[in-house]
């Protein structure tokens, strides 16, 4: 449960983080475009205007005063007046003329075309004078004043527009202002609610990884105390094994003398028969004893191989001695095909032959009609392999993983037919892994096995000649 809500919640804030990530991107694109779009509609141009035009009709206002006055009073001083405040509105001109383009006419550019050529009248007029009449006559000062007086009169009309225009952008843009702040406290709010969601979710998940990891250590533990359990499992059978070999030593040596007859004729046929059926017990028995042993000092971790120069054909045939009676009394057929250039293998020799007869006799027993084939050679990768193959009862899936474990009956217990412990197969598999090897099986129910063991390439050995030991790399 708590690893599929872990894996839930982790989906779950997977959405959230890219959530927020799209939810930042989209206030920073937003937040970008919307001020760009107010800087850029900000009417910083038009209030310049506004200020230049404001600056411009009181230039015109100043020097229309000053005629006036000199028009009154025509005196040389007050006709200066007139010039030098005429130079002070031709330098607003050309100030406006170099800051603005012409694109505007409705601000300070449509200001220097009205005004421009009245100016440079005016400084003409007072500079040149009219035929006949001096530069700071009446009659030219009148003329002056008179070609201002309608400029001023149009330049304070360009003005109030000019005001109108920039008032009409600067409420437009607190509009705009006002709808981007609205939007961006939305998206903000938005962003704060889904990282607020995102830590109370990262929250809860520490809390479930620290239940978990609980769980697990718990789990170890439980782990720990179970191997122990089997440790012990496996030194309490390897002891017993060991006990229980030596009183079935001397039942099988004394069978065997009475069933030999060495010390003297029994005398009544029937004594014979039954210290036959006590040695045959007794074997079975020792065999399954040797089994029980052999896989207990696998699981301890104590047994050990005894590697050497193995002869492949040798140790098949002496495995194939072994099975072809049984085969034969169950009435099924039996074939070894091992061709005739079987290299030699650096392995233990008891435990090869005792992986054969485990699976040659697991695949007589469990064929009630048919065959049973063993093949062997080297594969195109360089490793052995032997194959057996039957034409058995077969088994699910699910069956062969029990088979594999120890103890493991594929049958039940009321229903079984066979005899067996079950630990022929698991047996098999550790010991070819303890040769590095692999056992693998294919089967189907009602139709057959077949059991396929591969040692690896190092352990092949062409050569029959005697020398070092191959490096294997699982030494």
């Amino acid at each position: 449960m708590i690893p599929q809500t872990l894996s839930a919640l982790r989906q779950v804030i997977w959405w959230a983080v890219g959530l927020v990530v799209v939810a930042a991107a989209a206030v920073t694109i937003y937040a970008h475009t919307a001020l760009d779009a107010v800087v850029k509609g900000l009417p910083i141009d038009v209030l310049d205007q506004e200020r230049d035009v404001a600056f411009m009709v009181n230039d015109l206002s100043n020097l229309l005063r000053v005629i006036e006055a000199a028009r009154t009073t025509p005196t040389a001083e007050n006709v200066q007046t007139v010039r030098d405040s005429l130079l002070v509105a031709l330098d607003r001109v050309r100030h406006i003329r170099t800051s603005y383009d012409f694109n505007d006419l409705a601000g300070a550019s449509a200001l220097h075309a009205a005004v421009s050529p009245a100016l440079q009248d005016a400084e003409r007029w007072l500079t040149d004078g009219f035929p006949g009449h001096p530069p700071e006559s009446a009659v030219v000062l009148r003329f002056v004043e008179t070609r201002l007086a309608e400029v001023y009169a149009k330049s304070r009309d360009l003005y109030r527009q000019s005001h109108e225009e920039a008032r009409s952008l600067l409420v437009e843009q607190e509009e705009r202002l006002d709808r981007f702040r609205n939007r961006l406290v939305l998206l903000v709010g938005f962003t704060v609610v889904t990282v607020a969601g995102l830590v109370l979710m990262i929250v809860l998940q520490r809390r479930i990884i620290e239940e978990r990891r609980i769980a697990q250590m718990a789990l170890i533990k439980a782990k720990e105390e179970a191997e122990l359990a089997s440790h012990a499992k496996s030194e309490f059978l390897a002891n017993m094994s060991h006990e229980l070999r030596t009183p079935l030593n001397a039942i099988l040596g004394f069978a065997e003398v009475i069933r030999a007859e060495m010390l003297g004729a029994v005398g009544t046929p029937k004594y014979r028969e039954y210290a036959n059926d006590i040695h045959e017990s007794g074997q079975h028995l020792l065999n399954i004893i040797n089994d029980i042993l052999d896989l207990s000092k696998v699981e301890a971790g104590k047994y050990t191989l005894s590697e050497g120069m193995v002869d492949a054909a040798e140790t098949v045939a002496a495995a194939v001695r072994v099975i072809r009676p049984r085969a034969e009394a169950a009435g099924l057929g039996f074939e070894a095909r091992t061709g005739t250039d079987l290299p030699n293998l650096w392995a233990d020799a008891r435990a090869l032959r005792q992986v054969l007869i485990n699976l040659l006799s697991n695949a007589v027993k469990f064929t009630p009609a048919g065959r049973v084939d063993l093949t062997c050679g080297v594969l195109s990768d360089g490793r052995f392999a032997f194959t057996v193959r039957d034409t058995g009862i077969g088994m699910s899936i699910r069956d062969i993983s029990v088979a594999r474990t120890p103890f493991g009956q594929v049958q039940r217990a009321m229903t079984r037919t066979h005899e067996g412990t079950g630990l022929g197969l698991p047996l098999v598999e550790s010991l070819v892994q303890l040769h590095g090897g692999t056992v693998e099986i294919e089967s189907r129910v009602g139709e057959g096995t077949v059991v396929t063991v591969c040692l690896p390439a190092e352990r092949v050995i062409r050569s029959a000649a005697p020398g070092p030991a191959p490096r294997l790399a699982a030494d």
